[in-house]
């Protein structure tokens, strides 16, 4: 059993997952702990089984095959809640330990050097940082942690972008598919141990690069 974080109670157990609307118009509460062996290729799903990812994406298909019209534009706005806390995927898109491994940050420190502002090192009570980010694994921080932390980050992202792919997938096979431009970008970046930091509350450059790619027609490819 790998290395075990010190999550909220309260944010697995009761925080709000985004709402979207099922096939019949009705809404339901997205759980993304209870997907595994669901068919949620579609939206008419379990959609209170599924993972995030796959309802997204299933919903972006549909309407690339049923709600977009053909001589209309269209602008279709895909948010994918990954690769935020909390970091489940189904098993087969997790990395092995010694491949997660290879990817943690070169400059990996089990504690930050010295206090951000509004990201304490340790507060008053010497709890930890009074951060709820920070305090999925409080300082010092193992190696093991942040491996098994990049682990679980990696396979999230494997998930996404497999759902992403479906989505470019089903685009291509359109008739939207040589006038459309794809963007894919990000709000922000993460530690994962950079600088004895876990989460995002930085000015780091893990924090605040972030990928931009743009493809559609007209666009050089690079």
């Amino acid at each position: 059993m790998g290395p075990q974080y010190t999550f909220k109670q309260n944010y697995l157990t009761k925080k709000k997952m985004p709402r979207l609307m099922d096939s019949d118009g009705s809404t339901s509460n997205h759980k993304s702990t209870r997907f595994e062996g669901k068919d949620c290729s579609t939206v008419a799903g379990p959609i209170d089984e599924c993972h995030n990812s796959e309802v997204f994406a299933s919903a972006a298909v549909r309407y690339l095959k049923v709600d977009a019209k053909h001589g209309k534009p269209f602008f279709l706005y895909v948010a994918f809640t990954a690769p935020h806390d909390p970091l489940v995927c189904p098993e087969d898109f997790m990395p092995t330990a010694s491949e997660a491994e290879q990817y943690v940050v070169r400059n990996f420190k089990t504690h930050h050097m010295f206090e951000i502002e509004g990201v304490q090192y340790v507060n008053p009570e010497g709890k930890g940082f009074g951060n709820r980010d920070e305090e999925i694994d409080l300082p010092p921080r193992s190696r093991a942690n942040v491996t098994q932390r990049t682990k679980d980050y990696m396979g999230v992202i494997r998930h996404m972008d497999h759902h992403v792919g479906r989505i470019l997938a089903e685009l291509r096979s359109s008739q939207f598919a040589n006038e459309t431009y794809v963007i894919f970008t990000s709000d922000h970046g993460t530690a994962l141990g950079s600088h004895g930091l876990i989460s995002k509350q930085s000015n780091y450059e893990h924090s605040i690069r972030i990928p931009m790619l743009i493809s559609g027609p007209g666009v050089q490819h690079r």
